[in-house]
């Protein structure tokens, strides 16, 4: 048991709630589609080789732990269609190989961080369906990122990220 990287439990009406341990060195962690309830417990954020979250489509509520930056090698964070409330926390900004985020079908709100608009790698971000306000900032297409027309943004509205990059360009110009 000890070399188990990866559990996947989804679309099996799991219920309960999160558990608050799950083996060390996971990596892969998709529990998505089941009937858990609760809180997402700060306890989670202690995989720090963890690259992939998905408890989407479950009935979990509260706040994203600020915590949430501890997992240094999250590439893939899928939140949506639960409960989750308050404001996106700021230190989502230090996952710094996060590619993929999704926080839609939720009751988060405020306004989008800025900081949204540097995480270095994203390329899937979808907000849609929560309770958010003002404008979305200027995604900003990284030199290092050369997928840059292939990415998508979903803010109650879908993008091609190619827009955004047509903005950052026009931006050097002047």
């Amino acid at each position: 048991m000890n070399k188990i990287v990866s559990l996947t439990i989804s679309h099996a009406n799991l219920s309960g709630i999160i558990p608050k341990s799950f083996h060390s060195n996971l990596t892969f962690i998709d529990l998505s589609d089941n009937l858990l309830k609760g809180s997402i417990h700060t306890s989670i954020t202690l995989f720090s080789n963890l690259k992939s979250l998905n408890l989407s489509k479950n009935s979990i509520s509260g706040d994203i732990p600020d915590s949430i930056d501890d997992l240094i090698s999250l590439e893939y964070l899928s939140l949506s269609f639960k409960k989750v409330s308050g404001p996106i926390p700021d230190p989502i900004s230090s996952i710094q190989e996060l590619t993929h985020l999704d926080l839609s079908g939720n009751q988060l709100n405020g306004t989008v961080p800025r900081f949204i608009s540097k995480v270095k790698y994203l390329t899937h971000l979808n907000l849609a369906n929560n309770a958010f306000h003002g404008v979305l900032p200027v995604m900003q297409a990284s030199s290092k990122t050369s997928k840059c027309s292939k990415s998508e943004v979903f803010f109650n509205a879908s993008f091609t990220m190619e827009m955004f990059c047509f903005v950052k360009n026009e931006e050097e110009e002047l």
